[in-house]
């Protein structure tokens, strides 16, 4: 507890010559709290990566829609939920989240919704924050999610056995000979 300054100095370099630095101060008053945080209470429905962030795979022109509640512990605190990243900024089909009260206490179930075009499929994925604030504190959870590109293989021939594919051994491209499909 107490009123704490930090200074942080950031010094620029070109070719191993110093060209510049900043210096940056920054107060910090601690306090006690006694205040709890709203929180996303069913955040375990999601799948992790390798870095222990919250994931979904979804495919180009799938749809995707989940719940989620949010609530605070201190039940005298009015709690708001939002949602935020790039699919709700999309003109043509924008993804939604629409929260309503449960009606349990001060609980809060939000819905996300939202059908990628193929278009939308990219490498990278989408972030998705959501936003727990019960008018002190506010608290994030963010969730990846993967707009995967569909191979456009479909099983035409359950009869097929063997196929040869080259290169073998392959890492990002293989060739299927047109005979071995039918």
């Amino acid at each position: 507890l107490g009123n704490f300054v930090s200074s942080i100095l950031v010094e620029e370099f070109r070719n191993g010559v110093k060209i510049g630095e900043i210096r940056r101060d920054m107060q910090m008053i601690v306090t006690p709290d006694s205040n709890n945080f709203a929180r996303i209470m069913n955040m375990d429905q999601f799948s992790t990566n390798q870095n222990g962030n919250y994931e979904v795979n979804l495919p180009a022109g799938g749809s995707v829609q989940f719940k989620l509640l949010a609530n605070d512990p201190d039940a005298q605190d009015n709690i708001t939920f939002k949602a935020f990243g790039k699919p709700f900024l999309f003109d043509d089909n924008a993804a939604t989240f629409d929260v309503q009260p449960t009606g349990n206490g001060n609980e809060l179930e939000g819905t996300f919704t939202w059908s990628p075009t193929k278009d939308q499929a990219r490498q990278k994925p989408y972030s998705l924050v959501f936003r727990t604030m019960d008018g002190e504190y506010a608290y994030d959870e963010t969730v990846m999610l993967k707009v995967n590109k569909s191979t456009g293989i479909g099983q035409k021939h359950s009869s097929v056995s063997n196929i040869d594919v080259y290169p073998n051994p392959t890492q990002s491209f293989f060739t299927i000979p047109r005979a071995a499909m039918g």
